[in-house]
C-alpha cells in the first residue's frame, strides 16, 4: 500500500489511484526505450543541438589577462548554457551573479576592504552600492549599478526576460566586467 502522507500534492494522487487499481504505481522505474520514446516526444520536439550551437554562438566570451576563482568561470559557462538552452530567465539571473562575483574578486585581489575581509561572509555585510563603489566611480560605477539594478527586476520577481534581452545582458556584463578588471590593472 503506497503513503499518501508524504511527497507532493501529484505523488497523493499517485499513490491514492495506486491504492485503487491495487497495484504498485512507480512513475520513476522507466527502461531505455521509454526514455528515448519520451525524449524525442518531449525534448526533440521543440529542441536540437542545432539550437544549442547557434545559442551558444551568439554570446560572446569573456577572456581576461588575470586567474579568475573558479566559481566566477563556471558562472560564465552556466550562463551560456542556460542561454543555448533557452531559460532566458535563468541567464539573465546569472548575469548578476557573475557581476557580483567579480566585484568581491576584485576588492580581495586590490585589497579594497579592511584587512581580514578576504571572505565572502565579510563582504555580505556590505550593501551592494558600498561594493561597487569600492571598484568603480564616475560611468564606470553608473554603467555598474544601472545594469544591477536592471538585472535585479528579475531576481524579485518583477519581470521576466526575452531572448534579446538575456543576449544584451549577457553582452553588457562581459563588457563591464572586461572594462572593472582593466582599470584596476588585473
Amino acid at each position: 500500500m503506497n503513503d499518501p502522507a508524504g511527497g507532493l500534492s501529484c505523488d497523493k494522487i499517485i499513490a491514492r489511484l495506486a491504492d485503487y487499481v491495487k497495484m504498485e504505481v512507480r512513475i520513476d522505474d522507466l527502461d531505455a526505450d521509454k526514455i528515448e520514446s519520451l525524449g524525442e516526444e518531449l525534448f526533440y520536439s521543440w529542441y536540437s543541438h542545432h539550437e544549442y550551437v547557434i545559442g551558444s554562438n551568439e554570446l560572446g566570451s569573456l577572456i581576461l589577462g588575470v586567474t579568475v576563482p573558479a566559481s566566477l568561470s563556471k558562472f560564465v559557462r552556466e550562463a551560456k548554457d542556460c542561454y543555448a538552452f533557452q531559460q532566458y530567465n535563468a541567464a539573465y539571473g546569472l548575469c548578476r551573479i557573475i557581476i557580483e562575483a567579480s566585484v568581491r574578486d576584485i576588492c580581495f585581489k586590490k585589497l579594497l576592504l579592511p584587512e581580514g575581509a578576504d571572505n565572502a561572509i565579510y563582504t555580505n555585510k556590505y550593501w551592494w552600492r558600498e561594493l561597487s563603489g569600492k571598484v568603480s566611480s564616475g560611468v564606470l560605477k553608473d554603467r555598474l549599478d544601472g545594469l544591477y539594478d536592471e538585472l535585479c527586476t528579475l531576481i524579485h520577481g518583477r519581470k521576466t526576460v526575452t531572448r534579446e534581452e538575456a543576449r544584451h545582458a549577457f553582452g553588457e556584463t562581459l563588457k563591464l566586467i572586461q572594462d572593472l578588471y582593466t582599470q584596476h590593472g588585473l
